[in-house]
């Protein structure tokens, strides 16, 4: 076995530490004669980190798949460089990634990739909160996988249409959908997903005033999985949905750590959406903590983020949510 079947067998059992500690020492130029294990390396560096600089290694991951006329790596590398550019509140420019990645994998007669992007341009219509247009392409997204047999790819539909129906109050809707992402996410062996489904849904009930103490389980299971993996990323989104739960239940210094460390982490990863959104979460806190100076403080500066991000109207309506809990 060669060096790069290591690392690929690594990559795919989930053993991203290896991967990372296997490629983060080579230099760049390097990396990219083989713009696979570039690949890998920024994929595997985003989730359990190692490798600050991964951002960019995926930019030139991209131009170097294109110039190699490697569909494959192309198609893999713009999926996951839309999700990074969305992470970092570039809402825009992760929507010309997944449009440049239709046509790249349209032409490569790619339906896989056809169906994941089909899914992210879902996501980014979310941020604009235009509903309808999310709806169809998740909707169309989930008839590709099912023919592909390609069950993570249903999971992430299923997810973000529980997302969708959890906005507009659909509250049954949205519990089908997430306990549909879970059932694929099981069957697909992706512990991440199931957890990033478990939190979602504890928003849920939050939300829709439902039982608290078992969104508080929801939420604490994703958590305990996510640190489990080592995914700081995740973990942040899990921490988040805990001191949303807290802060439902009136558990004040609870809700307090939770969401301050989840902010760091958002911070520390450059996740400005996730920041931002946490950053509310905070200021409901500070209202209930009578602190209006720090309540009007993080308002702000959680409304110029989504602003910058292109995410105005998710801010909007995440401001709302965190709002109603009173």
């Amino acid at each position: 076995m060669n060096a790069l079947e290591s690392v690929r067998g690594a990559f795919d059992a989930g053993n991203y530490q290896a991967v990372v500690q296997t490629l983060a020492r080579l230099p760049r130029d390097m990396l990219l004669q083989a713009p696979e294990q570039a690949y890998m390396l920024a994929d595997a560096a985003r989730r359990v980190g190692g490798y600050d600089d991964f951002a960019d290694l995926l930019s030139d991951v991209v131009e170097a798949a294109r110039d190699q006329d490697n569909a494959t790596v192309l198609c893999r590398a713009l999926n996951l460089h839309g999700v990074v550019l969305l992470e970092r509140g570039q809402a825009a420019a992760a929507e010309r990634a997944w449009c440049d990645l239709v046509s790249v994998a349209s032409a490569a007669d790619d339906p896989h990739f056809v169906a994941r992007a089909s899914n992210n341009l879902g996501v980014a219509a979310i941020l604009n909160m235009r509903l309808e247009t999310a709806i169809a392409n998740f909707q169309r997204a989930i008839s590709s996988c099912l023919r592909l047999g390609y069950a993570r790819g249903c999971a992430h539909a299923h997810q973000n249409l529980g997302i969708i129906y959890r906005e507009m109050d659909h509250v049954q809707e949205a519990h089908k959908h997430f306990e549909n992402a879970i059932t694929f996410a099981r069957t697909a062996d992706c512990i991440d997903d199931i957890a990033r489904a478990e939190q979602e849904a504890a928003l849920l009930m939050v939300y829709a005033g439902e039982d608290l103490e078992l969104a508080e389980q929801y939420a604490t299971q994703a958590l305990d999985r996510f640190s489990q993996l080592k995914q700081p990323a995740g973990t942040a989104e899990a921490l988040r949905a805990v001191g949303v739960v807290a802060l439902a239940r009136r558990r004040l210094d609870e809700a307090q750590q939770a969401l301050a460390e989840a902010l760091r982490i958002a911070q520390d990863l450059q996740l400005r959406i996730l920041g931002a959104e946490t950053m509310l979460g905070l200021a409901q806190l500070a209202r209930l903590q009578n602190d209006a100076p720090r309540c009007y403080t993080l308002q702000q500066q959680a409304g110029k983020i989504f602003s910058e991000a292109g995410a105005q109207s998710w801010g909007e309506q995440v401001a709302r949510r965190m709002d109603a809990i009173r």
